[in-house]
């Protein structure tokens, strides 16, 4: 596997998003066990990137929503400490099997257990983040034709500050267990990916989630380039490392790979304004 580089990762995105929409009108959505939905498509794309990223022996490792319940505990250890990319094949799954555009590809690097690389696209709005090196950017792909070189705009640190017209995007888990007590407007949004991105653009205003590492590994590495803070609802932040502070790792949990706590993403000054109107205890 060449270097990371932008033009690379985003082909790999492209490619993977043209086996998406192959499927889109005949997805064949099924149940997992966890009660989320699955589709051709997602063991398709998750197959082309093992293809693409999974060769130990050259010391490259993939962790996939569809198949890391597969890995051995020598694989995980082995890959924690090498380089790794996780992978979502199709974020917003339950978006894509209804034929709604509100879904992503996202992968994302992690070296020594450190997430360091991301990139996320969005096919049905043809838009494409990506880091590369300190750097982060941006494609519109509307008017681009295969063939013609990358339109890439870069994206510069956020200076967001709080207004009371920002919108404030929520997870499907803190939409129905949770409240927030403020003027600002909300929406509720089955895709990490989307989420991520349009906080990155400042589109929305601020993010608040529940989340596995397959769900935000795109996206984390670039939103702290661009200078937004994950704040953990149960205190503390959430960095890219990782370990057990942020994430539950132990093997067999059900709750394997998840943020410890659900977490508040956005510009430092809009969290200290946000984060005291959230409760998602119910009281």
């Amino acid at each position: 596997m060449p270097a990371w580089s932008k033009d690379n990762i985003a082909r790999h995105l492209l490619h993977a998003a043209g086996i998406a929409l192959h499927y889109y009108d005949n997805s064949e959505p099924t149940q997992k066990a966890d009660g989320s939905v699955v589709t051709r498509a997602d063991h398709e794309i998750e197959r082309y990137f093992q293809q693409v990223f999974d060769h130990p022996s050259a010391g490259t490792y993939l962790l996939g929503e569809e198949t890391q319940g597969t890995l051995d505990d020598d694989y995980v250890t082995e890959a924690l400490a090498g380089e790794l990319y996780i992978v979502d094949p199709i974020d917003g799954t339950a978006s894509y099997a209804n034929r709604l555009p509100m879904w992503g590809i996202s992968i994302g690097l992690a070296q020594a257990g450190m997430l360091c690389q991301g990139a996320v696209y969005m096919p049905m709005t043809r838009e494409l983040l990506a880091s590369d090196a300190d750097s982060v950017w941006w494609l519109d792909l509307r008017n681009w034709t295969d063939g013609e070189p990358l339109p890439w705009q870069p994206l510069t640190p956020t200076t967001a500050p709080y207004n009371v017209h920002g919108m404030i995007c929520l997870t499907q888990t803190t939409a129905k267990h949770g409240s927030i007590d403020i003027c600002n407007p909300v929406q509720c949004v089955c895709c990490a990916v989307m989420s991520f991105a349009y906080l990155a653009v400042e589109r929305y205003l601020a993010y608040l989630g529940d989340h596995r590492i397959w769900d935000l590994a795109g996206c984390l590495p670039m939103l702290e380039r661009l200078g937004f803070e994950a704040r953990l609802l149960s205190g503390g932040k959430l960095g890219c490392t990782i370990d057990s502070a942020g994430y539950c790792l132990e093997k067999g949990h059900r709750n394997r790979w998840r943020v410890v706590s659900p977490c508040l993403y956005a510009a430092p000054a809009v969290v200290d304004h946000v984060m005291p109107a959230i409760d998602l205890n119910g009281n």
